[in-house]
């Protein structure tokens, strides 16, 4: 199944490829209109614009939670932009191109706390080393406003009332909730996340490999880069 948000849909990214942002990022695995869409939202407000001669380098792939931080502390990088790489990956590596299906589920109010996140940063509060880096959950993890399935195709419309307890804490702390991850029905299972409601979640090295339970989905997608 297709990452998609509560009501159905699907991540959207606008098809304007403007490049006026001045921050470096390297584009191999990250199609441009992900770039196109943080200019969106720039010119909309929704993320706080920087010096036209502002400028950092910031390698998605390979950058550490301290690098990210950096970045947005000097302004050249927001939550929404980065949220939004993030699901540009998702698209392009886990609902189409290699399908890894490790990220089936998208919090709907993605967008929304990233910008929380940006306002707080803008304003001078600084929660700590968590703020504003997007995170997920596998599937077993209450959050109101996603099904918690475990897995399961009888609980595939199990919406919980609340948001569990460490979830919550870590956006307390600032973190940005991106989406339940795959896993096993039951997370029964030690050798690979194959849930009965999404279907298979496969490792982004290669495939034909196992991903592992019962955290299949988590691991999966943070090695593929997609949270």
């Amino acid at each position: 199944m297709a990452a998609a948000f509560a009501d159905g849909s699907k991540p959207s990214h606008p098809k304007n490829e403007n490049q006026s942002i001045m921050i470096h990022i390297k584009t191999s695995h990250i199609r441009k209109k992900g770039i196109g869409a943080m200019a969106a939202l720039i010119a909309m407000g929704t993320a706080p614009a920087r010096a036209a001669d502002e400028a950092v380098t910031f390698e998605l792939e390979n950058a550490t939670m301290e690098d990210v931080q950096k970045a947005m502390d000097a302004g050249a990088l927001t939550s929404v932009e980065l949220s939004l790489l993030y699901l540009n990956r998702i698209e392009a590596y886990d609902q189409n191109g290699l399908n890894l299906n490790t990220v089936p589920a998208i919090n709907p109010r993605l967008i929304a706390e990233a910008a929380r996140a940006d306002r707080l940063r803008a304003n001078g509060v600084k929660l700590g080393p968590l703020q504003g880096i997007p995170f997920t959950a596998k599937g077993s993890f209450n959050f109101a406003g996603l099904p918690n399935t475990d897995g399961l195709t009888t609980w595939a419309d199990l919406y919980p009332s609340e948001t569990c307890f460490s979830i919550e804490k870590l956006q307390d702390a600032g973190a940005v909730f991106l989406g339940h991850a795959n896993l096993d029905a039951f997370q029964a299972s030690t050798s690979q996340a194959n849930s009965q409601v999404w279907g298979l979640a496969r490792n982004p090295y290669n495939p034909e490999f196992r991903t592992g339970g019962s955290s299949g989905g988590s691991g999966a997608s943070t090695g593929g880069n997609l949270s």
